[in-house]
């Protein structure tokens, strides 16, 4: 099976289920979201980080390559 087939499959059964599970009260889905936050916000600091490094690097090499004289 094609990865895209899998991706698109795993987002649809959790579309699918998550509404029932949140129902339920499952405490396993839970367990994992507990066990899956740090590494969620680790990740989404460190491509926060790479972004406005790349941003300020951008604007600084386009102000700098400008030909307006003073």
């Amino acid at each position: 099976m094609n990865s895209f087939y899998k991706i698109l499959l795993g987002k649809f059964a959790s579309c699918v289920s998550g509404p029932f599970n949140a129902q339920n009260g499952s405490h396993w889905l839970s367990m994992l979201q507990e066990l899956f936050t740090p590494v969620s916000n680790r990740w989404g600091d460190a491509i926060r980080i790479i972004f406005v490094h790349l941003l300020m690097a951008l604007v600084i090499v386009a102000l700098c390559s400008t030909d307006i004289e003073r």
